[in-house]
């Protein structure tokens, strides 16, 4: 059942979703595809035995696990990956025949917080409702008048 989100709501489960993504010439499927690997990279973040001797986090997603997850077909997700590959976002290390490839999943580390707790929205700016009142800073004009009969 779905509920309109209050101050003390529970949040579902989710993944994050990197800014810089927004701005990347990729295929919405790369993106896709880029937010589960990040989001397993998370998990072998705080699990022993997921890093490499140079120190580095490295995961374990099958090609078959990661089109059952994002809802694509193999052939959809190889091209995703090589996208990713492309642009730098993410390396493969082949472990061999029939193994699947050690991913390391690459970060844009400019403006990042580095916890939640000093974490900054980018503006401070209060939502308005029409772009004159966000030009001008003026309040709108509401009129509650009514008169006895008048529809509401």
């Amino acid at each position: 059942m779905m509920h309109l989100l209050q101050k003390n709501s529970p949040i579902p489960a989710y993944m994050a979703y990197p800014r810089f993504l927004l701005t990347m010439d990729i295929s919405e499927t790369a993106k896709l595809v880029y937010v589960l690997l990040l989001d397993r990279a998370r998990l072998s973040m705080k699990n022993d035995g997921w890093e490499d001797e140079q120190g580095h986090v490295f995961i374990y997603y099958t090609i078959a696990d990661l089109a059952s997850a994002s809802g694509k077909s193999e052939m959809t997700v190889k091209n995703a990956l090589a996208a990713l590959e492309q642009k730098h976002l993410i390396s493969r290390e082949r472990q061999g025949a029939g193994l699947p490839s050690k991913i390391y999943v690459r970060v844009q580390t400019e403006n990042c917080p580095t916890g939640w707790t000093t974490f900054k929205p980018q503006t401070d700016k209060k939502l308005s409702t029409s772009n004159k009142q966000r030009k001008t800073n003026e309040k709108p004009i509401r009129n509650y008048d009514y008169e006895e009969g008048d529809s509401l």
